[in-house]
């Protein structure tokens, strides 16, 4: 098997408190990453003395920058990212700890099945005091055996159309996936554009272990923690116009983006974005009166559309029940 040098990509910002750890955990590594590339967001913390420090004695070449202004998440990844020279690239947030084996388990399917463009994993959840919640991250997001199926088999894209079930702090994508996806768009988040454009142009990898610690704490960008009984219910009576447009412009955007990829998607994949546009659109032109809305909602529960291109009887119930905001 080919050895594949693999680069870790770390986004900070106003992230001291929880840093050291997190990069100690990146030297600790039982494969150690041929690079470390850190991309500070203009923190005004210490953040950034903290990360020239670290990398004064680091075990491997670590490369730190700093931009000039606030770029905001998903555009310090991209240029994160892009500073990189490794074939293998390891997304990494400022707040976790990563298990020693992570490097070495991902780069296994990378080095051996050259298909496989991306890997993630699942993660256990701490709390800021490293204690853990009991919980893990496929836990909390509800993964089903049919979406780990799906998977599998090869068609993640279908399940990612529907919602997004990376969470870029587990991932590894190779450099190829990153050409294709760059420029990153506005609408998308970072790990869920690359996720989708990687199971369009060759396979992802599940790892049903966890390989990091991933710390919620209340300030994350993008955090983990389990819905309760009373937030499901804020969600479910949140207002729904606003979401479904956006996610027509996002769908919009992938199939625009769809046609530059190499190998292109063949023609199922762009009938199944287009289908899944066309039910967004069903939802998104809803009336705000919930009496009038029964028709199209039988309608899309008849032909499927809820179950096909969106979360199931719980989109059903989100459009019945909630508040749809006027035009």
């Amino acid at each position: 098997m080919p050895r594949l040098r693999a680069s870790v990509a770390l986004c900070t910002f106003n992230g001291e408190r929880f840093l050291e750890q997190q990069v100690l955990s990146l030297f600790a590594q039982e494969r150690a990453p041929d690079e470390i590339v850190a991309v500070d967001d203009a923190s005004g913390d210490g953040t950034f003395s903290m990360l020239k420090s670290l990398a004064a004695r680091s075990p491997v070449p670590m490369h730190v920058y700093r931009n000039d202004a606030t770029l905001g998440h998903v555009a310090n990844f991209e240029r994160a990212i892009a500073l990189t020279r490794g074939e293998i690239i390891f997304l990494c947030d400022q707040d976790d700890v990563w298990d020693p084996e992570k490097i070495a388990t991902c780069l296994i399917p990378m080095e051996s099945d050259a298909g496989a463009q991306l890997v993630h994993s699942d993660a256990d959840l701490i709390d800021s005091d490293l204690r853990p919640l009991a919980l893990t991250q496929f836990a909390a997001l509800g993964l089903s055996r049919h979406e780990r199926e799906l998977e599998d088999a090869g068609h993640a894209f279908e399940v990612l159309l529907r919602r997004n079930i990376v969470t870029g702090a587990t991932a590894a994508i190779r450099r190829s996936v990153f050409e294709q996806a760059a420029p990153f768009p506005r609408e998308w988040i970072h790990d869920e554009w690359l996720a989708i454009v990687a199971s369009l142009i060759g396979r992802m990898v599940r790892i049903d272990r966890p390989l990091i610690r991933y710390r919620q704490h209340g300030a994350n960008v993008i955090g983990a923690a389990p819905r309760g009984v009373a937030q499901k219910i804020d969600m479910l009576l949140a207002g729904r116009r606003d979401y479904q447009r956006h996610l027509l412009r996002r769908l919009t955007v992938l199939e625009e983006r769809m046609r530059n990829l190499s190998p292109g998607p063949g023609s199922g994949a762009l009938l199944r974005v287009r289908q899944t546009r066309a039910h967004a659109a069903v939802r998104a032109g809803m009336h705000p009166a919930r009496w009038r809305r029964l028709p199209a909602v039988i309608h899309e529960i008849a032909t499927l559309g809820y179950f096909r291109y969106a979360r199931g009887w719980n989109s059903v119930a989100r459009d019945l029940l909630g508040p749809i905001d006027p035009c």
